[in-house]
């Protein structure tokens, strides 16, 4: 267990951390509107402006004189909740632009996902009912639980989208697959963190945290990198690549009109 000293220096580390990872994201959200990107992802717009803002509030509301349990949990876990929601929306909105000129996939796409928001919902609900202790633990837990499987969510769908793109050959936008890839390494190390915290209980909740910390400033990094390197709409010439997912996609289009 880290010492009191120990911990007041990891603190400042990890609150100097927090604050430089909102200027990167401030430059993130400023490339996004200087290159015009918010037009077509206006989700992830929204979930980075929510943590240039969310972050450096958590840090103030933890340093101020007589700083209040109560007032830093509504920041902590309202931050948390619309983030869980915009993280979905932004799983959402990369699936639609990547298959964007596939009619039937994007349809399909559609329909799993929003039965997957309601699974969501209904995790979250059912985690918050049955768990024990005053409401705000049970909000609390319906939150983590609504997080955890948004990030396995992410997961999954990162991996469904290497998979296609692979097998099918397909050229993503370099900013689309800097952001998939982002998302990708900061949900891993999530729940990597969120197995060491279950595993050794409350010690490991710095570690956990500081973890996290990290690893958010190295996803914004790879945000920011890929979003700036991008090219304009006119130096990417896209062609339909010659393979069976113009089959598949046809396919599932037919299904999807003949419901």
């Amino acid at each position: 267990m880290l010492s009191a000293t120990g911990m007041t220096a990891g603190a400042i580390v990890r609150d100097s951390l927090v604050l430089l990872t909102a200027a990167i994201q401030m430059a993130l959200m400023g490339m996004l509107v200087w290159k015009k990107l918010w037009r077509g992802f206006p989700a992830f717009t929204a979930y980075t402006a929510l943590h240039v803002a969310a972050l450096p509030a958590q840090v103030v509301v933890r340093h101020v004189p007589h700083p209040s349990y109560m007032v830093y949990f509504f920041v902590y876990w309202c931050t948390a909740a619309l983030s869980a929601i915009l993280t979905f929306a932004v799983i959402y909105e990369l699936y639609m632009q990547v298959f964007r000129r596939y009619e039937g996939m994007s349809k399909a796409g559609a329909v799993l996902l929003n039965c997957a928001a309601a699974i969501l919902l209904l995790a979250g609900v059912v985690a918050a009912a049955f768990s024990t202790g005053p409401d705000y633990s049970r909000l609390i837990q319906g939150i983590l639980a609504v997080r955890q499987a948004v990030d396995i969510l992410r997961l999954g769908l990162v991996f469904f989208l290497f998979a296609i793109a692979g097998y099918f050959k397909l050229q993503w936008p370099s900013h689309i697959f800097g952001l998939v890839v982002g998302f990708a390494f900061y949900a891993s190390c999530e729940l990597a963190g969120e197995a060491l915290h279950f595993r050794l209980g409350p010690s490991a909740a710095f570690a956990y945290s500081l973890l996290v910390t990290v690893a958010y400033g190295c996803t914004v990094l790879i945000w920011l990198y890929y979003v700036a390197a991008r090219r304009s709409e006119r130096e990417q010439p896209f062609e339909l690549p010659a393979n069976d997912l113009a089959i598949w996609n046809n396919a599932l289009a037919g299904m999807l009109k003949g419901r």
